[in-house]
């Protein structure tokens, strides 16, 4: 190697700059004063009185201001490009107005989606959580492939919100949530509380694989059947208000004894259809109902997925449709993903930014604001 550089130096192919090496050891103060004085030898008076000049004038105005830089002057790569079309794609565009934005035919956004949200995105996600609170809200939503209802299972944080697992099943029995929580167990442990609704598929499914995990129904999926019920068979104003107090005090009252005589004394004076639902749904689990908890960061994230399914014109298959879930829990990464992860360096909501600027406010991209452009052409962009 070195007789190789020795003999690109000899002729002329490669130059070394030995000044700006030698400048650099002076810069750095590392070397003794006897080599001081000898770089000072090679490097000659003139351009070591420049230099100390250079820096004597540093210290009197200070450093100058650093010019921005470009993250990559080529602009963004393709997988950047890829990054930033399936964070889009997960937000509710399509893949036509994905292909008009980016200037390229449709084709190549789905190739780009497709090879960005694969197993392997999944899995990295994954290994990438590294804190979660231990308390899990978990909850199905239903979307429609080809004509056939298949069922998204979903494990949420229940502080932050932000998707710990997501899986997509033929069916909504036992067996799924066995399976379900069965992968949970393996990736991130024993949690230390589950919050669900009133399914009985995925109480199955829990005893199976988390017996000694504390459950809780949640309240409000619990209130709202009852409202439904008492406004149905209670048809006096009088006893329904009352009805309606004793209803709220179960769930909001601040002592456990205190909620559980609101539902007794709702059981005595309300009708039969009423009595036999409190008597059967709420007390008949009040063990599970005792904290007064609720499924709420799992309803709202079954409305991010839905808004991310409804606005497509028919999901073809499985796989599609394990894109989009893909897609969605990549973005919740960049957007809400902050406290899970130890490092954001592949989900930087910056980096995300960045990209779109690089990419989507791009000369060729202004004729869409010009005004002999169609209203319609205007408004997808």
């Amino acid at each position: 190697l070195l007789q190789c550089v020795q003999h690109l130096v000899d002729t002329g192919t490669l130059s070394l700059k030995h000044e700006f090496y030698l400048q650099r050891l002076l810069d750095l103060g590392i070397v003794s004063k006897a080599g001081r004085a000898e770089i000072e030898s090679l490097l000659g008076p003139r351009e070591y009185a420049q230099k100390e000049h250079q820096q004597s004038l540093l210290e009197k105005t200070g450093p100058p201001e650093a010019k921005p830089k470009n993250r990559d002057v080529r602009g963004p790569s393709l997988q950047e490009k890829a990054r930033l079309a399936c964070f889009l794609y997960a937000g509710g565009l399509s893949m036509q107005l994905l292909a008009t934005l980016f200037m390229v035919c449709k084709g190549t956004i789905h190739n780009w989606i497709y090879k960005f949200a694969t197993v392997e995105l999944e899995s990295k996600i994954i290994e990438s959580i590294r804190r979660w609170s231990g308390r899990v809200s978990c909850d199905e939503k239903w979307v429609k492939i080809q004509g056939v209802w298949w069922y998204v299972f979903c494990a949420v944080d229940d502080v932050t919100g932000f998707p710990l697992l997501l899986r997509l099943y033929p069916a909504n029995e036992g067996l799924s949530w066995q399976l379900f929580f069965t992968e949970f167990k393996a990736l991130y442990g024993v949690p230390n509380l589950i919050i669900s609704d009133g399914s009985q598929s995925l109480a199955a499914g829990k005893r199976k694989v988390f017996w000694g995990v504390v459950h809780q129904l949640c309240k409000f999926h619990k209130l709202r059947n009852l409202f439904k019920r008492m406004f149905e068979h209670i048809k006096k104003d009088k006893l329904l208000k009352r009805c309606i107090r004793l209803a709220k005090n179960i769930f909001s009252n601040g002592h456990v004894s205190s909620r559980k005589y609101a539902a007794r004394t709702l059981a005595k004076k309300a009708p039969e259809a009423v009595k036999n639902y409190v008597e059967k749904n709420i007390l008949g689990h009040w063990r599970r109902l005792s904290r007064s908890l609720t499924s709420n960061s799992a309803e709202r994230f079954n409305r991010k997925i839905q808004k991310c399914f409804s606005g497509r014109y028919g999901i073809k298959s499985a796989k599609s449709a394990e894109v989009l879930l893909r897609s969605l829990w990549f973005q919740e990464c960049v957007m809400n993903g902050q406290q899970h992860f130890d490092a954001l360096d592949e989900f930087d909501a910056q980096k995300i930014a960045e990209i779109c600027q690089e990419t989507l406010l791009c000369p060729e991209n202004l004729h869409f604001l010009e005004p002999e452009v169609s209203q319609t052409t205007r408004k997808a962009a």
